[in-house]
């Protein structure tokens, strides 16, 4: 009897030890298990339970490896959606936790990251802002360029929106100096020509025929139809303004080509844009874009809008 109860105990033994002594692959398909889950969970709009989950997955010790980084970008998104105070640090752990995956890796899931929060919380600039900042502090010593680029475009983007144009226009003069020649720099004159143009002041107007000239120039690359409409609509308001009618209506109309692309989905591009290039749209409508029938500016009122096409395409006065 004491021999069998010996045998029975060891046995007992063993098995905890085993059941405690995990191997490394078993342990990681447990996190894997338990992340799925936890995504299941957010589809069915569990999300308290979705977050503990996670929570579970980043507290457990093992921050270099892929899932605590993937919990993280979970963690970041379920405190968006519920405003919680701490996302900022959870955000910049994401940031930090971004080197265990390959560099390519992590430039599309920070940058799906910045989009989503775009999208889902795009009125508050303070939180946005606060986002990009930190993804340009996290890349100072990354060397991730490319990623770098969209993220400072994002923030002149933002900066436009709320009207800081003095800090859009820091962004773009510091984009002008690390790019060069070809769709960045292309990019980077849409967006000062954006800027130059919303400020409706013709003593930009100088700096804008020589940005809308350079812009043009280049021929390197093959420009996204964001920004090459951007470039044509403020180069037709530009022509519009000198009264130089036949070129006006030739970069409207190139800029409406632009839009229909961007509209019938050809070309993907995120939420905020949408709403955006929807309102281009309306109002490129209102104007007689094709070149041989125009023959000057019209004041005739748009049915659907209740403004003249005078007021919308004319330098404020």
């Amino acid at each position: 009897f004491l021999l069998v109860a010996s045998s029975e105990g060891r046995l007992a033994h063993h098995n905890l030890a085993r059941s405690l002594a995990r191997s490394p692959a078993q342990e990681e398909v447990q996190t894997e298990n338990k992340y799925y889950s936890s995504k299941a969970l957010i589809e069915a709009e569990k999300y308290a339970e979705a977050l503990a989950g996670f929570l579970e997955i980043v507290d457990s010790g093992e921050e270099g490896k892929e899932w605590h980084f993937k919990a993280l970008k979970q963690v970041v998104k379920i405190k968006v959606l519920s405003k919680d105070a701490d996302v900022t640090d959870y955000f910049k752990r994401f940031l930090e936790a971004s080197t265990v995956v390959t560099r390519n890796a992590a430039e599309k899931k920070i940058n799906s990251l910045l989009d989503y929060v775009s999208s889902k919380d795009g009125t508050n600039n303070e939180l946005l802002e606060q986002f990009y900042t930190s993804t340009l502090q996290g890349l100072a010593d990354a060397k991730n360029d490319r990623l770098y680029f969209k993220t400072s475009v994002k923030l002149a983007h933002l900066y436009l929106a709320s009207g800081q144009e003095d800090k859009a226009m820091k962004v773009v003069d510091e984009l002008l100096v690390k790019t060069e020649e070809g769709g960045q720099r292309l990019e980077v004159y849409a967006l000062q020509i954006e800027l130059l143009g919303s400020r409706g002041d013709r003593s930009n107007n100088a700096l804008l025929q020589a940005t809308y000239r350079k812009a043009l120039a280049i021929t390197s690359a093959i420009p996204h139809p964001r920004v090459l409409g951007v470039i044509r609509e403020y180069g037709g308001k530009m022509h519009m303004n000198e009264k130089n009618w036949e070129e006006a209506a030739t970069d409207f109309f190139e800029s409406f080509k632009c839009v229909i692309v961007l509209l019938v989905g050809l070309v993907g591009f995120a939420s905020p844009d949408r709403h955006r290039w929807r309102s281009r749209f309306a109002r490129l409508t209102t104007l007689d874009a094709r070149p041989t029938h125009c023959t000057g500016p019209t004041t005739r009122p748009v049915a659907r809008t209740g403004v003249t096409v005078s007021s919308i395409w004319c330098w404020p006065t």
